[in-house]
């Protein structure tokens, strides 16, 4: 199942940055790459970044910016509520 994104959905994400946990945003992303059964690096060359890059998404390590957050929800088929829940 497609989910659009929308923009309400990147201006709550904007609104919410700083109370959002990265580490389980990465989790969701994590089991919905493997769910898919995509590699890191498969993900990473379907939203034009590196594997390093989903990596650290996936670890919480890095703040996943609203844009790459769309890109990889797209890639994906989910919600960005899904991932951000």
């Amino acid at each position: 199942m497609k989910y659009k994104i929308t923009l309400g959905d990147v201006m709550k994400f904007q609104r919410d940055e700083r109370r959002l946990d990265f580490t389980k945003i990465g989790l969701a992303i994590k089991r919905a790459r493997e769910a898919n059964g995509m590699t890191q690096e498969d993900l990473a060359d379907l939203i034009f970044t590196t594997a390093p890059m989903i990596s650290n998404l996936e670890q919480g390590k890095k703040a996943v910016r609203p844009d790459n957050l769309a890109k990889v929800c797209k890639a994906l088929g989910l919600s960005a509520d899904f991932v951000l829940n």
